[in-house]
């Protein structure tokens, strides 16, 4: 890395990786991997008592790790299934997928004739966000 690029990584990096280690091994494979990562009683089990235990605290650093995409691995775990993506537009299902607010993608399902069938599901890539709503609308997660 050069200097240039390190002037461009936030202080926050250098704070929370000081403190927690986090981007010192391989690289997450997904934001539930971060989650598991930022909790009190691993970092405990690393670091020993003297680690941050404030979870309130480990939650914020690990949604902000999550946001930035920071030593996180850049192809996404969950493959996109489109027959799953199919199998359900094909059951009668409109889909919707947006980039939100937050940087993420939502994604929606509905069905014109019943509007209370909402569905949504939330992820870091439309791929997967996408496929998660497939999953979730076949009855095959929660």
């Amino acid at each position: 890395m050069t200097n240039g690029e390190y002037e461009r990584i936030p202080a926050a990096f250098f704070e929370i990786n000081d403190r927690t280690g986090f981007a010192n091994g391989d690289k997450f494979e997904d934001a539930d991997a971060v989650r598991a990562y930022f909790q009190a009683d691993a970092q405990r089990g690393m670091f020993g008592d003297g680690c941050v235990t404030d979870q309130d605290l480990l939650d914020e650093w690990a949604e902000l790790v999550i946001d930035n995409r920071w030593h996180m691995a850049e192809t996404p775990r969950v493959a996109v299934d489109l027959a799953k993506i199919t199998q359900m537009t094909d059951a009668g299902w409109r889909v919707e997928l947006y980039k939100n607010a937050l940087g993420s993608y939502t994604a929606v399902a509905w069905r014109d004739a019943d509007p209370d069938t909402r569905v949504e599901t939330d992820d870091f890539a439309p791929g997967e966000a996408l496929t998660r709503l497939a999953y979730k609308v076949l009855g095959e997660i929660v």
